[in-house]
Formats: structure tokens, sequence, C-alpha cells
């Protein structure tokens, strides 16, 4: 039997100046505001998952366990790793150029990736907030690279230095 590879994806690659500048325009902007609607609808979707689902999500990103459906906190990255440990179209990329990824409140707390769970809140209210929040602090994160020289430099320093340690295998074989 013989197999042809269509595509592959690499590991995401965080980079610690534009998470923290991520981290400070959340700051600044606050969480999403979230109402009773939205946690009523995240709650029942949330009954459909497994507490082993619910554990997993606080874990990949280091965070402590809590009680919650939909959660509002905005985390700084020292206080856990925001960056998951998967592979992504955009970890592809990361492995190119300084890249960072937005982490927002957009769907109940233990949703798996590519699941019935996530479609079916991609168009709720609490995910049209939580992108609005998102597409805000890239927007200042951005403004942030063009006003502050140092920031761009001290974000292509930590990348150049990874890369230096790190030999970057494109997931997409070669004959």
């Amino acid at each position: 039997m013989a197999f042809k590879q269509l595509s592959g994806a690499a590991n995401l690659v965080g980079n610690a100046p534009l998470e923290m500048a991520t981290h400070r325009n959340l700051a600044v902007l606050g969480g999403p505001q979230l109402d009773d609607a939205d946690k009523r609808f995240t709650a029942e979707i949330q009954k459909t998952l497994s507490p082993t689902d619910i554990r997993t999500s606080y874990a990949e990103y280091g965070l402590p366990e809590k009680n919650e459906v939909l959660s509002s906190d905005i985390y700084s990255p020292l206080n856990g790793r925001l960056t998951p440990s998967s592979s992504t179209d955009v970890g592809t990329l990361s492995w190119i150029v300084p890249t960072v990824q937005c982490h927002v409140p957009c769907y109940a707390v233990g949703t798996p990736p590519h699941s019935w769970q996530l479609v079916a809140q991609g168009k709720a209210p609490a995910a049209h907030k939580g992108i609005a929040l998102a597409a805000k602090a890239m927007a200042a994160v951005a403004r942030d690279l063009f006003i502050n020289g140092g920031l761009l430099s001290t974000a292509k320093t930590e990348f150049q230095r990874f890369r230096a340690a790190n030999e970057f295998r494109n997931p997409i074989g070669r004959k």
C-alpha cells in the first residue's frame, strides 16, 4: 500500500515579547462582557463534555482548575504555558517569523478542538464577544510594534535565538 502525504503542520513556536504585549493589551481592554445568557448556553454545552475534557482544558495552559463554564479572566503568560503544544497551520509560519496567538474566552471550558460542541458555539454571542476582544488586542499589538521599535527588535532577537538552537524540519516530506 502506498501513502501520499498531502499536508503537514508544525508545532507553534511562542514568542515571549509578543505574548507579553498581547497580555498587556488584553489587561487594558479587560475580559469580554459575558452575560447570564452566555453562561447558560455554555453550561448546556459543557454538560456534554467529560470531566477529562474539562481538566485537560486547564492543563493545556497550565492554569488552576476552577468550577466555571465560561471564563472571562485574562491570564498572564507567566502564570502558565499560554502557547499550547499543538500543530497548526500557524505553527509552520511561527518557525519563519515571530508569531503570537491571542487566547480569549469564546466557548465552554473543556470544549475539544474540532468537535461538534466547538462548531455549535461558533455563532453564539459569547464567541462574537471573544473574537471582537481578540481583534482589538491584535490591533493594539500591531500598533505597539509600529510605535515601539524596541518591541519589534526584542521579538526578533528572541525568535533568532530560538531558531539558532532549533532546526526547523518542515512537516511536509520531501522526495
